[in-house]
């Protein structure tokens, strides 16, 4: 851990009688002036990761927030100085950046950063910052609950990982330290990181991958290399192809769902996993990661009646959901908490039932007969946004900020649109299918891949695919 600041933290624990002055450098030191002011609640704050739960696609840049809920315990003080150590697992996380959130500073204090000391093959970085001020009378500091820190991180794994804090301190503007080992108590709190894997991604670059299914077998254009991989999966006419990590290896596996049964073909040793899972002839299969364990889990959606088979402990879900006979089930992780919500697109409103706590979220979203629902991360704030594919027009309603983007592709009646990460930058690009042509609008620079991939009239387009099941 970097050296520490003459003004906090190795003094404070000592819980020594002292005040703050400031030289006329503006660097500060200790004076031992009698007994500092009482403070009203000598009690617990909380220093937490903020989401608690973040999901990101592999490859993507996301932050969290480093926060300290001060309430009313620091008063009349207020937060004066801070310091933490992020510890996370290198193999799944590591740092960019951490920068001050600057809020020490919202009564006109003035702030220095200590840090950080970014040290990823480890997996710890330290920061820190506090405050002075240069004149009289002390102004206090922030109370309530307060951003310290902002924290940009790179995904590199699939797999669920946690974020830890290590050697938490607080101070008030005296010099008060959370915790002091006399009644001042700082209660700290970590998060966990849902590293999700890149639809359709099949040769684990962190980029999706266009594939085609036809009568049992899957022809997969690799991102990587450009080259073709064939996947024989045998397959009657009523099979409906489907992709997702069920295995957790960070690459996709090829499924096909019959009559009640899943026949998932692995990509981490290409055996192959079968099971039953009821189903009726009106039986639409979807795929998320419902129990937030970094694997896709196998979906049924049954007029209004979603059946998940989980994966983390082979153990049923059943979501109900409500439902009329024009709704179009749609998954996307809506509310960020690293598991798959349920989504029902129905005349132009979408019915989102959280994961998160069993709620619902509704709202409009304008809407015509023709439109083609699509869920994807298009902003990358690890949340879905609810998507609408019109006549060659996307209208993304972004969940960052409520806001509309409109994405024009140009298109024609018979192009199939569909979602993924093909340039690797951590959102979905909008893409369209026509004839044995992929068009992919990129989002990195705005601008349009086109490549072709061979194709038959029966032939179905697969990035998350199983959605474009769901209108067939």
């Amino acid at each position: 851990m970097f050296q520490k600041a003459s003004v906090r933290l190795a003094q404070a624990r000592e819980f020594r009688l002292r005040t703050i002055a400031l030289c006329a450098m503006g660097a500060i030191m200790l004076v031992a002036v009698g007994s500092p002011p009482l403070l009203a609640n000598p009690g617990t704050v909380t220093m937490r990761v903020d989401p608690a739960t973040r999901t990101a696609p592999v490859n993507a840049t996301f932050a969290v927030s480093i926060v300290a809920d001060v309430g009313t315990e620091m008063n009349p003080n207020g937060l004066g100085a801070y310091e933490f150590d992020l510890v996370y697992d290198p193999n799944y996380l590591e740092v960019i950046s951490v920068n001050d959130a600057g809020k020490l500073d919202d009564t006109g204090r003035t702030v220095n950063a200590l840090g950080p000391n970014i040290n990823n093959p480890a997996g710890r970085t330290a920061f820190g910052a506090y405050s002075y001020y240069a004149g009289t009378p002390q102004p206090a500091g922030p109370s309530g609950t307060v951003v310290l820190a902002t924290v940009t991180l790179r995904a590199k794994k699939v797999g669920v990982t946690t974020l830890n804090l290590q050697n938490a301190l607080l101070t008030d503007t005296q010099a008060n330290a959370w915790p002091d080992g006399a009644g001042r108590n700082l209660n700290v709190q970590g998060g966990t990181v849902v590293v999700a894997a890149i639809s359709a991604d099949f040769d684990g670059d962190g980029k999706a991958d266009a594939a085609l299914y036809r009568d049992g077998y899957w022809f997969i254009k690799r991102s990587s290399d450009g080259g073709m991989t064939v996947i024989v999966h045998g397959g009657l006419p009523q099979d409906k192809p489907f992709v997702g990590d069920f295995d957790g290896d960070g690459k996709a596996d090829a499924g096909l769902y019959r009559d009640g049964y899943w026949f998932i073909k692995r990509s981490s040793d290409g055996g192959m996993t079968a099971f039953p899972h009821g189903g009726l002839p009106q039986d639409k299969p979807l795929v998320g990661d419902f129990d937030g364990d970094g694997k896709a889990d196998a979906g049924l959606y049954r007029d209004g009646y979603w059946f998940i088979n989980r994966s983390s402990d082979g153990g049923m879900t059943v979501i109900m959901h409500g439902g009329l006979a024009q709704d179009k089930p749609l998954v996307g992780d809506f509310d960020g908490d690293g598991k798959a919500d349920a989504g029902l697109y129905r005349d132009g409103y979408w019915f989102i039932k959280r994961s998160g706590d069993g709620g619902m979220t509704a709202f409009p979203h304008g809407g015509l007969t023709q439109d083609k629902p699509l869920v994807g991360d298009f902003d990358a704030d690890g949340k879905a946004d609810a998507g609408l594919y019109r006549d060659g027009y996307w209208f993304i309603k972004r969940s960052s900020d409520g806001g509309m983007t409109v994405i024009v592709h140009g298109g024609l009646a018979q192009d199939i649109p569909f979602v993924g990460d093909f340039d690797g930058d951590g959102k979905v690009d909008a893409g369209l299918y026509r004839d044995g042509y992929w068009f992919i609008k990129r989002s990195s620079d705005g601008g349009m891949t086109a490549f072709p991939h061979g194709g038959l009239p029966q032939d179905i387009a697969l990035n998350q695919g199983f959605r474009t099941n769901v209108w067939k």
